[in-house]
């Protein structure tokens, strides 16, 4: 038996001295990977100098041909208006043909939560493993009755939520539709 403890002690031990020498010459080591690193920086630093800069003639390089944001941009105000008064007429404004859609979007998804509340609600009267359980023993009075009515207003819960999820996906259908009409009128000019 001692001579299995003098095998493990001499195990530990030989598994500690070479754990130990690696951390002792890495020490040394990452001081000389710092200093390297802060040499290099400083050195990488002077090369770049300071960073670059953009100006409006290097943006105007960069436009496409044929591009009069520029020019929209550095004409007079009066002239800008009146470029741009044709151009905005026939497009109506997206925000106010898209609003009354996602009103209605809106509209949906809260009466979809609040059906899929009172599923769980009612479905939870019916699980017995819930608190709201209708036969736990704070209940009194006609169980089997509140069960059959609880039930019932599950069932009828669950069409208003189909019926709910249905004008909801109606009113999202809406809304591409709108949207792709809009995007065609846009690509037929």
């Amino acid at each position: 038996m001692n001579r299995v403890y003098g095998c493990v002690r001499a195990g530990l031990g030989l598994l500690l001295l070479v754990l130990a020498f690696p951390c002792l010459g890495a020490g040394q080591g990452l001081g000389a990977v710092a200093a390297r690193e802060k040499a290099r920086r400083t050195v990488d630093s002077g090369k770049k100098g300071e960073g670059r800069t953009f100006s409006n003639d290097d943006l105007e390089k960069g436009r496409p041909p044929g591009s009069t944001e520029g020019a929209t941009a550095a004409a007079p105000a009066g002239d800008a208006g009146a470029a741009r008064a044709p151009e905005a007429a026939p497009e109506p404004d997206r925000n106010a043909v898209e609003k009354p859609l996602l009103d209605a979007i809106s509209a949906a998804q809260e009466v979809v939560a609040a059906v899929e509340q009172q599923i769980r609600d009612l479905s939870d009267k019916l699980n017995p493993m819930s608190v709201k359980y209708i036969y736990g023993a704070a209940q009194s009075g006609d169980a089997a009755g509140e069960e059959a009515r609880t039930r019932q207003e599950l069932s009828e819960a669950q069409v208003q939520l189909q019926q709910a999820r249905q004008a909801l996906g109606e009113a999202q259908q809406a809304l591409r539709d709108g949207r792709s009409r809009g995007g065609s009128s846009r690509e037929g000019r």
